[in-house]
């Protein structure tokens, strides 16, 4: 007799009506659950990088650009990614590329150019300046990138110190 109560019971319509609003509530509730801190993340990583942005400036004025690229983008190797999203992580990864490749086209042509210019009274090589320019053109594209994505996960953009 109880397992027929049980089972008339277990089809009263009344008792959806009470258990399924508790359901929906105890699913909402992993809703809740918070979400990693993406934009705390990205604004160390960018607080990282205008920290090693004043300090390309200043190493830019007084030891030139080849030291300066080179160190820079040794310096954002140190910067870390691991609590940024990957979209971030990405982008970041492509800007330190362009600037790594910026940093072995000075370093492999800079004594180099500056001996030619100096015994023919040349201007730089065509081909290297292309080259110089299409990896600016990278190095601008990422760090966009970079931002574009960082406002999207509400991150503060701040310029770098001078």
């Amino acid at each position: 007799m109880a397992d027929a109560q049980l089972t008339r019971q277990s089809h009263n319509p009344g008792v959806y009506r009470e258990v399924v609003p508790i359901l929906l509530m105890l699913a909402c509730l992993g809703c809740g659950k918070s979400k990693p801190n993406y934009a705390g993340a990205i604004e160390e990583v960018l607080k990282q990088d205008r920290i090693n942005a004043a300090t390309f400036n200043r190493d830019r004025k007084t030891n030139g650009d080849t030291i300066a690229v080179k160190r820079y983008a040794a310096a954002m190797e140190s910067v870390d990614l691991r609590s940024c999203p990957e979209s971030f992580q990405q982008a970041f990864l492509r800007h330190k590329f362009a600037w790594q490749k910026q940093a072995q086209l000075l370093e492999k042509y800079d004594n180099v150019l500056g001996t030619i210019e100096a015994v023919l009274g040349l201007g730089t090589s065509d081909g290297v300046v292309a080259q110089q320019q299409e990896i600016s053109k990278e190095i601008e594209k990422s760090w966009q990138e970079c931002q574009k994505i960082a406002v999207h996960y509400g991150a503060r953009l701040v310029e770098p110190q001078q």
